[in-house]
């Protein structure tokens, strides 16, 4: 199964911004399309990326085994970068 990144820009629909670009984009600030040169966001969706590092505090706020913290750690910083990188779309910024 292939991944498809969203970084389309929503102006001119051409690749606007490098991925780790996206990583630091929230709906509170913008980044310029690297394409149009026009103010690109992520929606409140964005917010979604937050749960699997919540879900995992809470799974690990008890455990003894650091090896195993560490690693349901990672696995939800992964996750949460999967989902931002391809689930989350560019959006017009106002």
């Amino acid at each position: 199964m292939k991944y498809r990144l969203e970084l389309t820009c929503p102006h001119c629909q051409q690749p606007a911004l490098r991925w780790w670009q996206k990583l630091t984009l929230w709906p509170v600030n913008t980044r310029l399309c690297q394409q149009c040169h026009r103010p690109v966001t992520t929606s409140l969706a964005t917010l979604f990326t937050l749960l699997p590092l919540a879900s995992a505090l809470f799974f690990i706020k008890d455990m003894q085994h650091l090896p195993l913290m560490i690693m349901i750690w990672l696995l939800a910083v992964l996750v949460a970068l999967h989902v931002q990188l391809t689930l989350i779309p560019l959006i017009k910024k106002p």
